[in-house]
């Protein structure tokens, strides 16, 4: 059973069983909307933790960076995103990748994302 199945049978179960539990329709409906935002919140942060093992952005322009700001923002809101491109000026630093720090309500998550030029990408499905 895939992870999305189990969240939906997650949510459903809840739906069902919160009126149940209280008679207060406004309260069963804030917890259920709770709990549906962080398992949203949750399924959000896995596929993003995927796509920064396996994925990649083409380059560092601004427009790139942007748009996956803009992305990110729209799954964790924009004040809890940030994206820090290679420092050019630090020999040490790696130049093929940019540093993405995400501020969720209980932790930061700091994850690196790999830049592959799509000239790079063709040579390495080649």
């Amino acid at each position: 059973m895939s992870k999305n199945s189990n969240e939906a049978r997650f949510l459903a179960l809840l739906e069902r069983v919160l009126p149940q539990a209280t008679t207060d329709t406004l309260l069963a409906a804030k917890i259920y909307e709770k709990v549906a935002k962080e398992v949203r919140l949750y399924a959000s942060l896995d596929a993003f933790e995927k796509f920064c093992t396996k994925g990649s952005i083409p380059d560092t322009e601004e427009t790139t960076i942007t748009e996956l700001k803009d992305q990110l923002a729209g799954n964790f809101g924009e004040e809890n995103v940030v994206i820090n491109p290679p420092d050019e000026s630090d020999d040490e630093a790696p130049q093929n990748e940019v540093t993405v720090e995400i501020t969720l309500p209980d932790r930061t998550v700091t994850n690196k994302l790999k830049v592959v030029s799509p000239e790079e990408a063709a040579e390495n499905d080649a």
